[in-house]
């Protein structure tokens, strides 16, 4: 595990970087970030997944939907708070949904007085 949003997957002989699809978790040294990697860790790691691939992002990584366990763990990974959906890929709206509800619930990153988006993290570091 990478962090909370990017895990390494076997397929054959080859090992695969694979970056959840349509979701944002909170980096290695930002807030959570290590909380968010070990629920991913644990729903995963040791485990056969599936990915429903979606191309590759601009690092090469395999961009996918990790299925484990019958389970969609991108999804998982915003009901529990650990990650925010990127509205803009979220088409069916399940996203935004479990979303909403871990922020009503006020899981994982909603227990912060002001979560920041990882996107705004990394922005605030380079400066």
């Amino acid at each position: 595990m990478s962090d909370g949003d990017t895990l390494w997957a076997e397929r054959g002989k080859e090992r695969v970087k694979v970056r959840l699809d349509k979701i944002d978790a909170p980096e290695s040294d930002q807030k959570r970030g290590k909380e968010a990697r070990d629920f991913l860790a644990g729903m995963v790691m040791g485990k056969e997944v599936e990915l429903e691939g979606a191309g590759k992002d601009r690092y090469g990584r395999m961009v996918a939907k990790v299925k484990c366990e019958g389970k969609d763990v991108n999804l998982e990974m915003v009901k529990a708070g650990m990650a925010w959906r990127y509205a803009e890929y979220d088409k069916e709206g399940a996203y935004e949904a479990a979303e909403g509800e871990a922020r009503r619930e006020r899981r994982g990153v909603w227990q912060d007085e002001a979560p920041v988006r990882p996107g705004e993290w990394r922005r605030r570091k380079r400066k």
